[in-house]
């Protein structure tokens, strides 16, 4: 799912949401080079989004190294209910996801670059989970959840062309704004159990958003393919991270300070200049 500072998007495996199902049935189709587009009555949005949906799906795929392998294109499935704060969301292991039109048949291009970074944002997380086929239901599912955010919100929110293309100065004044210049702490672990449940907080959501952008400074793109990798082997996230950072996630922990070896403490670190 793709929550966002200004209006919130979700992953449904996470979280309940009250999307009109009936409301989905869409039954024209539009194909584009990476997907099929499910577009209903708004043939138009479908028509004006083949530049921003490719760059959507090559973003999403240089970041994960990942390029859907034999799943095929995959499924947008169209739907507007502009009084939600949902604007897009998908099934872990499914190859669909479901886009929030909240300007109805609107063009715009400043609508249609929203939507973009949405289908980059959950394109991002069908590869992840093809890729990697984590067990959702399992122990680590917070975990998993945490990492798959942090990719997803990178790539839509940092790297795709057309998205905020967020800097490193602007996520961390939000990290500082929302943590009180670093005095409240939430780890990884629990801002993706808070999102897995719904009960997320602004500071959950800012880290989330972050967290992608401190990984490509370490070890850029190779570092979070190779992680993966490992997941897609059966490792856990701790294990992953260790044979690919050399160091601890400290994923359950806030403890920081120059003392620390965790990735948690270099990030907090990294955007605050102070632990």
């Amino acid at each position: 799912m793709r929550k966002g500072r200004k209006t919130i998007c979700a992953l449904l495996c996470f979280a309940a949401l009250a999307i009109p199902v009936a409301a989905l049935a869409a039954s024209s189709v539009k194909s584009t080079t990476y997907y099929n587009i499910y577009y209903d009555q708004w043939q138009g949005v479908a028509d004006a989004m083949g530049t921003y949906l490719d760059a959507a799906f090559t973003t999403a795929r240089d970041v994960l190294g990942y390029d859907n392998g034999s799943n095929g294109k995959i499924e947008i499935h169209f739907y507007s209910d502009p009084g939600s704060s949902t604007l897009g969301y998908t099934i872990p292991g499914s190859n669909s996801f479901y886009l929030n039109l909240t300007h109805g048949s609107s063009t715009s291009d400043s609508y249609l670059r929203d939507y973009g970074a949405t289908a980059a944002h959950e394109t991002s997380h069908v590869l992840f989970f093809h890729e990697t086929r984590v067990n959702m239901s399992s122990g680590d599912a917070a975990a998993y959840t945490w990492l798959t955010e942090a990719i997803s919100y990178y790539v839509g929110d940092v790297v795709y062309s057309y998205g905020d293309k967020l800097s490193k100065s602007a996520l961390g004044s939000y990290l500082s704004s929302y943590s009180s210049n670093g005095s409240k702490k939430v780890s990884w672990w629990t801002s993706g159990d808070n999102y897995k449940n719904g009960s997320y907080s602004a500071l959950d959501l800012v880290q989330l958003e972050s967290i992608g952008l401190y990984l490509d400074s370490l070890k850029g793109w190779s570092g979070i393919q190779s992680v993966l990798t490992y997941l897609s082997q059966g490792n856990s996230v701790d294990s992953a991270f260790q044979k690919v950072y050399g160091k601890e996630t400290g994923q359950k922990d806030t403890s920081t300070g120059s003392t620390v070896n965790t990735l948690y403490s270099g990030y907090i670190y990294y955007y605050l200049g102070h632990y």
